[in-house]
């Protein structure tokens, strides 16, 4: 993998050390995430030793991590992992307590499925992992006002690599998301008025099992929820005397797809109903 050190702190002399050791931790956690993606995880002897190999690139990269002050082990990691343009999204995961602060840290955040006894429930953007993108307090009202009982929220980290994610909150791509969708019904793949969720599942088998299609298969997707009424109060202001206005507190949402791996998100546990 290319590590774009140029225009950071570690590429200085003084940084030559860490820089090795995040070269190292970064190689290892690849290779061990390759593994779990391939059917080298039937070989469980190769599994576990190359995640030991990460385990102790971690501890090496943490103990000079430590020494220059500068950096945290994760965000070393994101660095030279996915390269200088690696991003990460920040969302909030709210669900009940069951089983405990251990087995949610551990399994949240937990999918949303379609269900044929609710299917005024449908996934907003398909099934997959929802998290409120960046809004603690969307997170606190859905735990109070949906959920009903007592609850945490977890902050998580979505660390991606280009064409990963998929933004249908930016103009451009909602206008060719538009223009496939249409096409799309033209062609008579879709119904007329089919859910956002279910185009978006589509697509991604398009992706994942016909080539022809040329289409990259995206594991995460933001979307804006419109839905009027029953969120976290909305703040609106008139732009002009007719019915024009302007959102002050629009409420997006990430899902995360079943192919995108667990194993890279960053997860701490932010509140629960007694802390709001």
């Amino acid at each position: 993998m290319k590590r774009p050190w140029h225009n950071s702190p570690l590429s200085q002399p003084s940084f030559v050390g860490l820089r090795q050791a995040a070269e190292r931790y970064a190689t290892a956690q690849y290779a061990y995430a390759q593994s779990r993606r391939t059917k080298i995880q039937q070989n469980p002897a190769r599994l576990r030793t190359q995640k030991r190999a990460a385990a102790n690139a971690a501890r090496e990269l943490r103990v000079k991590t430590k020494s220059a002050q500068l950096f945290s082990v994760d965000a070393i990691h994101r660095f030279v992992y996915f390269g200088a343009s690696m991003s990460e999204l920040l969302g909030f995961h709210t669900c009940k307590q069951d089983n405990g602060e251990d087995y949610v840290l551990a399994n949240a955040p937990f999918p949303s499925r379609y269900s044929d006894k609710h299917p005024e429930r449908d996934p907003f953007l398909g099934e997959g992992r929802y998290l409120w993108y960046n809004d603690l307090n969307q997170a606190h009202w859905w735990g109070e006002c949906r959920l009903k009982c007592p609850y945490y929220v977890l902050e998580i980290g979505v660390p991606y690599s280009e064409g990963d994610f998929y933004d249908l909150c930016e103009p451009d791509n909602q206008q060719l998301f538009g223009t496939v969708v249409r096409k799309l019904e033209e062609f008579g793949h879709l119904a007329i008025d089919e859910p956002i969720g279910k185009i978006l599942e589509f697509i991604r088998i398009l992706a994942r099992d016909d080539p022809n299609w040329n289409i990259k298969l995206f594991t995460v997707v933001r979307g804006e929820e419109r839905k009027h009424g029953g969120r976290y109060p909305r703040n609106f202001r008139r732009v002009s005397p007719g019915r024009s206005f302007f959102e002050l507190a629009p409420v997006f949402v990430l899902c995360v797809y079943e192919e995108y791996d667990l194993a890279l998100l960053r997860k701490r546990m932010v509140g629960n109903n007694i802390s709001r």
